[in-house]
């Protein structure tokens, strides 16, 4: 086998992985779910759940419910509100149905959450829900950032895609610092995005650079088509994902320094 016909048959074997991940679905007529939008549904609203620690009883029902759908959609929902068009969340039944089921799985039922907590201390089992975020993260970047920006902008914007394909990635947690939505009394604040960059920002900066240098062949690659390069954008997503969520794990077990009493004089 060459070398071409390698890359091809690697190139072919990631991009059918992928998609075939994503259009894994059940069907409960009329609707159809992916898998991959549940296990995210459950898991950003475990995350926002987790955030709060004692503070979750002081969260009023309306009020959680509209910080995890901002968390949920604030990507996409960003890049529809900079370019004028309708927000995509509204067209989406599933949607709706999976998050709210999940919310109310994770503030209603305390063994729903204690399952959650147990099933997202076990590293492979978490590393599948971040994949699950990485998977829809990167399809909101790339199909609707990126791409979209052709439909609504015109060809060759190449700063308006990288930005809305930039904010396609970190939006959600741009409005959750900004109004610091994990917190019982909301307050706008200079987000810290602005002062340096977040590990998501930075993700998604790069997942975005590459996946325009690979779609319009910035490159020397074997990838020739737009979905491969949507597949590799999407592997590169998945492990950055799981490599922040590794550093997070281990800053979260890393013990406290102990500070050191004064000496008497």
């Amino acid at each position: 086998m060459s070398y071409i016909e390698l890359g091809s048959h690697v190139n072919g074997l990631v991009s059918n992985t992928v998609f075939d991940l994503l259009n894994t679905n059940i069907h409960i007529e009329p609707f159809t779910f992916r898998i991959l939008d549940i296990m995210f549904g459950l898991y950003i609203n475990y995350l926002y759940r987790h955030s709060l620690g004692p503070n979750a009883a002081q969260i009023g029902w309306l009020q959680g419910y509209l910080a995890t759908i901002v968390m949920a959609s604030g990507g996409g929902c960003t890049i529809a509100l900079l370019r004028g068009e309708p927000l995509g969340i509204l067209k989406n039944n599933e949607f709706w149905i999976v998050h709210s089921l999940s919310y109310w799985l994770m503030f209603s039922n305390n063994g729903a959450y204690a399952l959650m907590r147990f099933l997202c201390q076990l590293p492979l089992v978490e590393y599948a829900f971040v994949m699950a975020d990485a998977l829809g993260r990167i399809m909101t970047m790339v199909r609707f950032g990126v791409d979209g920006a052709d439909n609504a902008l015109g060809q060759g914007k190449f700063f308006a895609q990288w930005i809305c394909g930039v904010l396609g990635g970190c939006g959600g947690g741009f409005w959750l610092d900004s109004f610091q939505l994990a917190q019982p009394h909301w307050s706008f604040v200079t987000p810290r995005c602005l002062q340096q960059m977040s590990p998501d920002m930075k993700l998604s900066a790069l997942t975005t650079t590459l996946y325009m240098a690979l779609k319009y062949q910035w490159l020397p690659t074997d990838i020739n088509t737009d979905e491969q390069a949507k597949a590799w954008a999407a592997i590169f997503m998945t492990l950055g994902l799981m490599y922040n969520t590794k550093l997070s794990r281990n800053a979260t077990a890393a013990p406290r320094p102990v500070e050191e009493k004064e000496k008497d004089e």
